[in-house]
Formats: structure tokens, C-alpha cells, sequence
């Protein structure tokens, strides 16, 4: 594969030629065409994402201190700002097409030819990105308005509006522009799935299809405007932070989740158990807990449901286990019907094309859909906290940490993906699981790594880490008493926040049909296909291609539940941190009042000893 690459750019300058694709048509007369369809929902969402997002990001920080703009805020992040955008593709065109079904509406939803065609796959690849850089422009305005020149403004009797466009605005720009290559690489990302979707046949869309015919040329021909797209961006990024406003660098954002024996005793133990719970105080602290920590609670409740769906789903009542599906039968009327069975009718999701239950294939796929999620992210942790602890105490480390961030920030984790699960050697492989699986775990590692050196660099430069060295304490009572305390917080936070990332590429992988685990087979419809081994969510997605069309109920409910999941680890993350941002506060408060306790002591044991008043 290298050596075909090396290959084709070097023909490529040297004869200025792309070469031909598997049915021998020049491949630099596809690209184009192509690409330009790509070209036109991209440029539009890039451009429309920066200003709306500024915009909503300005109307954020002024309504900041209002309690009821406040929630919208973050109900608006939660559920715009985290939730992919294919669950939101699917929804709307799950909604159209039963308005459709129900004759209220007439809409040619699929295709690339209408005005149509371009303006609804542009309207929902912005609003992810647009809530993107609405987060951005908001927390680089928290940043500049404790700034002196702001404090000296509001003294001179300047109102907060202008101070915000005058001053704020003008002086964060830099930071928020700086982000662009995230922002392209965010909205490269979707292109494919979206087009997909939406039957748009641009470069994502043909891209897909060389991927699974293996034709090298076009794959390699169309990755080429990709990467153009995102160099031009870094230049903008670089061009920014370099020459325009160098302090900008100050600025960027940090990203700051029995035996037989004793089977009567257990009974009994859980009946006593039961009788004895103290259910009114438990209900009491659980509302209290609630209203005090809304985020937390909720995003707790829904992770909550999954772990159980996922480890008493094969024993529930109304779980079909054994997943026994039909080809035909009688209806409640008695008539025929066919599956897919849209919901209802004895099935609360419908059921798939095999006439199996779909509710029953979430319920068991909830189990394997997590451990997988889980395995990624945690072998990712085990590679990037010990990397980042060595880059930030060795220059040669440091180097190599930012070399493989630098190196993967060029072409979205995706189309990497897809890529490497398109490799003759891997499509086969026995071993193609465990292979995809550390190479979507280890794609990120860079970042999770600068994250951690950094964290390991601010403790590193106090003055309590200083002195334990230079005391001779040895490594173990060291990470013991000053790393694990000081980042456990950050590693957890960071460690849920990742989960969500890591739920959002597998449902997009699994709408493209890159599975991890697969098997070739041939049917006389399809020809060679990859059959999935997993019953995860994304596999659920599979047949996006057409599903979307006859039964986009098979694509909603698997795309809920990823989309839920996603809401839950976020909230549970954004909550988890409040609260023991909240707890840290309340901790440092009761140890100034006790010491404040202290001194009052003292000076008052001072003034009755002596006789006479002293300050202490």
C-alpha cells in the first residue's frame, strides 16, 4: 500500500497524472467533478458555522448571568453541541418520510440534483460545528473579561455590549480562528456519512465505494483535495498564531466522564436487606442530590439504564434472547405480511428484514456495544498517560508527542479508519479485531498525551513536587501523594469525555459499513459483502444505504440509543466535574474558617494572658 502511494504521488509531479481507476477511466477527470459536489456543503458549512457560532457564542457570555439563559445554554451543548449529526440526519428524515407516508408532504428527499439536495445535508453538518465555535468564542470571552483594559472601560462608564464587540471580540478573535483545522477536520469528518445518507454522490460518497472495490487510484486520488483542505486551514491557523497575534498562543483552550450451598441464606439475606432499606431517607438524599446536581443525576440515571440493559438484557421478560425472527406470516386481520414491521403490532422498535425483534437486538447488543467502547478507551489511557508523563520530564519524548499529534491532525480519524479496515491484509485477518480496535485506540493517543504532559509539567514546576525530589522520595510515594491526587479528577473527566468520541466514529464507521469484526460472504443481491460478528449499535446501521429508505426505523432506534449514550456520558461528565469542583470548594472554605477559628483563639488567648490587646 506505501509502496503504491510513494508511487502515485511521484507520477503524480513527475507526469502530472493521477493514473486510472479499476475500469481504466483517468482518474483526474473524476476528481474534480466530484470533489466540486463535495466542495459545495463544505465551503458553505465552514463559513456558516464560523459566523452563526460566533454569534451564538457572543449571545451566550451576554446572557451568561441569567438563570433561565443559562439552562438553555447548556440544555442547547448537551443535546446540539454532542449529539452526532447522523442521529439528527436520521431523525429528520425519519420524521419526513412518515409525513410523506401520511400524504402531507411531497419532497424528493434523496438524490444531488435539486437546490434541496445541497441545502439540507448544509443546514445539518453546521450544527455541530456551529456549537463547536459557539463553545469557543464563549469561553475566550470568559478569558478576556477580567482582563485590566476591561476594568478600566466599565470604570470610564463604557456599557458591557461594547465592551464585548470593541474589546472582547477584537482581542479573542485570534483564539477562536485559531481553530479552523479542528473545524475543517470536524465537518471533513461527516462528509462521507452524510453523504451516504442523503444519497449526495460527492468525494465522500465515491470515496466509500473505492474503498470496498480496493481501487488504490481513486482512494489515493480523492484523499488528495482532502488533504489540500485541511493544509490550507493549518496554514490560516498557523498564519494566525504566528504573525497576526502571537500571544493567541496564551490564549488556545485547554480541554480542561453462588453456589447451591448458600443459595436460601443469599435469599434470605437480600429479603432482610429489602425489608430493612431505609427507602424514605434514600428517595429524600436522591431528590436533594437531584436538584443539586441536575447534570450529574441525570447523566447518571441514563448510564445507569444502559449498564443494566446491558447486564440483565438477556434475562428480561420481554427480551426475545434467542432473537427467532420470520419470513412470513398472518397479520392480526389475516393477512400476509412481510418483514421489516414498522413499530407496533406486538414489537416496540418493529422488527429487521429477518423479522426479528429490533428491541431485542439493542437489549443484547448493549453488552458488547460498551465493552467495546470501554477496551478502546482504556487501552488508549495505558499508552497516553505514561507518554505524557515521560514528554513532560524528556525533551526527546516531547518531540515524538508532538510529531504523532501533529502527523494525525492532517486527515480525520474516519477516513484513517477506513483506510486501514480497507487493507487487503486486514479485511480477512484473523486478527483484524484486536488490529482495529488498538488502531482506533491509539489514533488519539497524541492528544490525551498533551493533555497529560501538561497537567504532569504544572505539577512538576510546584514547589512541594521541588522538594520531595530534592528530599530523595522515591517514585512510588511520589505518583502516591502528588500525581494521582492532583490529575485523578482530570483523567476521569477526560476519560468519559472520550467514551462520547469514541461512540460517535463507531456509529459513523458503522453507517459506512466498516465493521470491526467481519466475514465475507456472497449473496446472489449483494455479491461479496462484509457480514458483521458483532451485534453492536453501529452494525445495527449497517444497511444505511437502504434502510433509510424502506424501514429508517431499523437506522432511528440504533442511532437513539447511541445518541442517548453519548448525552449520558456527557452529562455524567460535565455534572461529575461540577460536583467536585463543588465539594473542592466547600473543602477549601471549611479549612480558611477553621484556620480563621484558630487565629481568633489565639489572639483571643493572647489578649486575656497579657492584659492588653495584640494582633496575632
Amino acid at each position: 500500500m506505501f509502496q503504491i502511494a510513494f508511487e502515485y504521488y511521484r507520477d503524480l509531479f513527475v507526469n502530472q497524472s493521477l493514473g486510472n481507476n479499476i475500469r481504466n477511466a483517468a482518474v483526474i477527470e473524476i476528481v474534480p467533478e466530484v470533489f466540486i459536489k463535495s466542495l459545495k456543503i463544505i465551503l458553505p458549512t465552514y463559513f456558516i458555522s464560523i459566523v452563526l457560532g460566533i454569534i451564538l457564542g457572543i449571545i451566550q457570555f451576554i446572557v451568561r448571568e441569567r438563570k433561565i439563559q443559562s439552562s438553555i445554554h447548556k440544555f442547547n451543548n448537551t443535546i446540539f453541541g454532542a449529539v452526532p449529526d447522523f442521529f439528527i440526519l436520521i431523525t429528520v428524515q425519519y420524521i419526513i418520510l412518515l409525513l410523506m407516508r401520511a400524504q402531507l408532504i411531497e419532497l424528493d428527499l434523496f438524490g444531488d440534483e435539486t437546490w434541496f439536495h445541497l441545502l439540507f445535508p448544509i443546514i445539518i453538518m453546521s450544527i455541530t460545528p456551529t456549537f463547536y465555535i459557539s463553545n469557543i468564542t464563549y469561553h475566550s470571552l470568559l478569558i478576556e473579561k477580567d482582563k485590566d483594559y476591561v476594568r478600566t472601560a466599565l470604570s470610564k462608564g463604557t456599557g458591557h455590549l461594547a465592551i464585548t464587540l470593541k474589546h472582547l471580540l477584537w482581542n479573542a478573535w485570534p483564539t477562536i480562528l485559531s481553530y479552523t483545522q479542528t473545524l475543517m477536520l470536524i465537518i471533513i469528518s461527516s462528509i462521507p456519512i452524510i453523504e451516504r445518507l442523503c444519497f449526495y454522490r460527492g468525494a465522500g460518497h465515491h470515496i466509500l465505494l473505492a474503498i470496498k472495490d480496493k481501487d488504490t487510484y481513486l482512494i489515493l486520488g480523492l484523499l488528495l483535495p482532502f488533504l489540500l483542505l485541511v493544509l490550507i486551514s493549518l496554514w490560516i491557523t498557523d498564519f494566525i498564531k504566528y504573525f497576526i497575534f502571537p500571544t493567541s498562543l496564551e490564549h488556545e483552550l485547554s480541554e480542561d466522564t453462588i453456589s447451591d450451598v448458600n443459595k436460601y441464606r443469599t435469599v434470605k439475606f437480600i429479603y432482610q436487606f429489602l425489608k430493612t432499606f431505609p427507602y424514605r431517607k434514600v428517595a429524600k438524599f436522591m431528590y436533594h442530590f437531584s436538584k443539586e446536581n441536575p447534570s450529574f443525576a441525570f447523566g447518571s440515571f441514563i448510564l445507569a439504564v444502559m449498564i443494566i440493559l446491558a447486564v440483565l438484557g438477556p434475562i428480561l421478560p420481554f427480551v426475545d434472547s434467542k432473537l427467532e425472527g420470520f419470513n412470513i406470516r398472518y397479520g392480526e386481520n389475516g393477512e400476509l405480511v412481510k418483514p421489516p414491521l414498522p413499530p407496533g403490532d406486538g414489537h416496540l422498535f418493529g422488527t429487521d428484514r429477518e423479522g426479528r425483534d429490533l428491541f431485542s437486538k439493542i437489549v443484547l447488543g448493549a453488552r458488547e456495544t460498551l465493552t467495546e467502547l470501554a477496551v478502546i478507551v482504556i487501552i488508549r489511557f495505558v499508552i497516553s498517560i505514561p507518554f505524557g508523563y515521560f514528554a513532560s520530564i524528556h525533551n526527546g519524548a516531547r518531540a515524538l508527542l508532538g510529531f504523532s499529534n501533529s502527523m494525525l491532525s492532517f486527515l480525520p480519524t474516519i477516513l484513517l479508519i477506513m483506510l486501514v479496515a480497507g487493507m487487503p491484509s486486514i479485511i480477512e485477518s484473523y486478527s483484524r479485531y484486536p488490529l482495529l480496535v488498538f488502531t482506533i485506540a491509539i489514533l488519539d493517543v497524541g492528544r490525551i498525551g498533551e493533555i497529560m504532559r501538561q497537567e504532569f509539567t504544572k505539577i512538576n514546576k510546584t514547589d512541594y513536587y521541588i522538594a520531595s525530589v530534592s528530599m530523595g522520595t522515591g517514585w512510588y510515594d511520589i505518583i502516591t501523594k502528588y500525581y494521582i491526587p492532583n490529575i485523578y479528577q482530570k483523567i476521569i473527566y477526560i476519560f468519559i469525555s472520550d467514551m462520547s468520541r469514541i461512540m460517535v466514529l463507531l456509529g459513523g464507521l458503522g453507517i459506512l459499513g466498516i465493521f470491526l469484526a467481519q466475514n465475507m460472504v456472497f449473496t446472489p443481491e449483494k455479491g461479496y459483502h462484509a457480514l458483521s460478528l458483532t451485534h453492536t449499535w453501529p452494525s445495527l446501521l449497517s444497511n444505511s444505504l437502504y434502510d433509510i429508505q424502506i424501514a429508517p426505523w431499523l437506522l432511528f432506534y440504533p442511532s437513539l440509543f447511541i445518541a442517548l449514550t453519548i448525552i449520558g456520558l456527557n452529562l455524567f461528565g460535565a455534572g461529575l466535574k461540577d460536583f467536585l469542583d463543588k465539594r473542592r470548594y466547600m473543602k477549601n472554605r471549611e479549612e480558611a474558617e477553621k484556620d480563621e477559628t484558630s487565629v481568633s483563639h489565639i489572639s483571643s488567648w493572647v489578649t486575656n494572658d497579657s492584659g492588653k490587646k495584640m494582633s496575632v
